[in-house]
C-alpha cells in the first residue's frame, strides 16, 4: 500500500491509478535506439516523491552508458525524489489519461501576488459657479 486509498506499484515502478505532473519535454535531434520511434523525452513528477519509474531512460537505467551524451543532455540526477525521465512511447503506452491544467509560474517569492497600483481618482467635480445677477446701475 503506497497511498492513502491502497495504490500499489506496478512492475516498472510506477503507482498504478495515479496522478503524475510533465514537468519538462525535451525533443532531442539524431537519437535512435531500437524499439523507440521518435526523439521526445518527458520529465515526470511523481508528487509524492519517491517510487519512480524504473523503466528504460529512468535515473538509474543501465543503458545510460550507451548514451551518455543524452544524460547529459537531459540532466538525469539519480535520487529517488520522485522526478524521472520517461520516453514519450513510454509515456502513450502506461499512461491512460492526460489532464491539463494553466498554471501559472512560481513567483520568486512566496506570499500574496502584488496588486497593481490602483489609477489616480480623478477629482470631484467642481459644482458650477452659481450665475451672477447683474447689479443695477
Amino acid at each position: 500500500k503506497l497511498g492513502p486509498c491502497g495504490e500499489k506499484r506496478g512492475p516498472l515502478g510506477l503507482v498504478l491509478g495515479h496522478a503524475y505532473s510533465i514537468l519538462d519535454v525535451q525533443k532531442v535531434q539524431n537519437f535512435k535506439h531500437a524499439g523507440y520511434p521518435g526523439h521526445v523525452f518527458l520529465q515526470i513528477h511523481n508528487p509524492w516523491g519517491g517510487s519512480e519509474w524504473t523503466g528504460p531512460f529512468s535515473d538509474n537505467w543501465a543503458g545510460w552508458a550507451k548514451y551518455p551524451g543524452l544524460q547529459q543532455r537531459l540532466e538525469v540526477v539519480s535520487q529517488n525524489d520522485g522526478a524521472f525521465w520517461m520516453h514519450v512511447h513510454d509515456f502513450a503506452a502506461y499512461c491512460r489519461r492526460i489532464y491539463f491544467s494553466d498554471v501559472p509560474p512560481l513567483r520568486a517569492k512566496a506570499g500574496p501576488a502584488p496588486r497593481p497600483n490602483p489609477a489616480p481618482h480623478p477629482k470631484p467635480a467642481q459644482p458650477a459657479p452659481k450665475p451672477v445677477a447683474p447689479t443695477p446701475k
